[in-house]
């Protein structure tokens, strides 16, 4: 759950190579930074721990699928694919994506998909994530393993490295 907020903190929010951002990514910024008593002016982006209390505020008390129907991209896994209900032949994770991505790609003969650039996941770098993680503070960390407790547990996750 953490590599997945990171990851939409910085497509999302952090890049501005998309100016002009999608209306709702826009917006987001401009309640992250009112939320965080700051202005919106061309240029200025929320920091990550300034994103990760508004997505606490918005996930706060989150408890069904149905719940979680308006959250945007960093909406919890199990009320987004609900892994109950759908046979999955694989599930990917993101801190070996390029190693199960190439397991997948030779065990199912998608020797294809290999070529194909649009579909892969841009993961971030991991000295990267973990300068971001580093900067939440322990009660930041801990409301995001509540509200996204059962994808920490249905993934195998701790927070134990974080809270060292």
């Amino acid at each position: 759950p953490l590599d997945r907020l990171v990851s939409s903190y910085l497509d999302k929010v952090a890049d501005t190579s998309k100016e002009p951002n999608l209306l709702k990514h826009r917006d987001v910024k401009n309640a992250i930074l009112a939320n965080s008593g700051k202005k919106s002016e061309p240029g200025v982006v929320p920091t990550f721990p300034e994103f990760i209390d508004y997505v606490v505020k918005e996930t706060s008390g989150l408890s069904t699928p149905r719940d979680w129907k308006g959250i945007m991209t960093w909406k919890s896994y199990y009320s987004k694919c609900l892994p109950c209900d759908v046979k999955y032949d694989v599930i990917m994770k993101l801190e070996t994506h390029k190693e199960d991505e190439k397991w997948l790609i030779n065990t199912k003969n998608l020797t294809q998909l290999s070529r194909v650039r649009d579909w892969r996941h841009l993961s971030s770098d991991k000295a990267l994530r973990e300068n971001l993680i580093s900067q939440l503070s322990r009660a930041q960390l801990n409301s995001i393993y509540t509200n996204y407790q059962v994808d920490f547990e249905m993934f195998n996750y701790t927070l134990d490295k974080y809270l060292k």
